[in-house]
């Protein structure tokens, strides 16, 4: 396989990649941990389970920081839609979470 200027290579990308899913598990291993922060098996699964959006847990462990946070739910148990209403709710795609 050849290497095209410019572009970066397949093993700096897998490497890149590799970097992401190391960062994204210790935010996630930090809020599991965090004292002041109170989740339910569900959304502990949730976080454990990877399919949430990077903002979530940085988001998390920010409020942390001055509030102790009682979350309710993260993705699994959420509508798809906003309740009340036919908005589609950020829940089911990982990008939201109740406190």
């Amino acid at each position: 396989m050849t290497h095209e200027p410019g572009r970066p290579s397949r093993r700096a990308v897998l490497l890149g990649v590799a970097g992401c899913v190391l960062g994204a598990a210790g935010r996630v291993g930090a809020i599991l941990a965090h004292s002041r922060i109170e989740l339910p098996p569900a959304a502990r699964a949730d976080l454990r389970g990877g399919r949430i959006h990077d903002g979530v847990p940085t988001a998390m462990r920010r409020l942390a920081g001055t509030y102790r946070m009682y979350v309710s739910v993260v993705r699994s148990g959420h509508p798809l839609d906003v309740f009340g209403t036919s908005r589609p709710s950020g829940h089911p795609r990982g990008r939201a979470f109740g406190v």
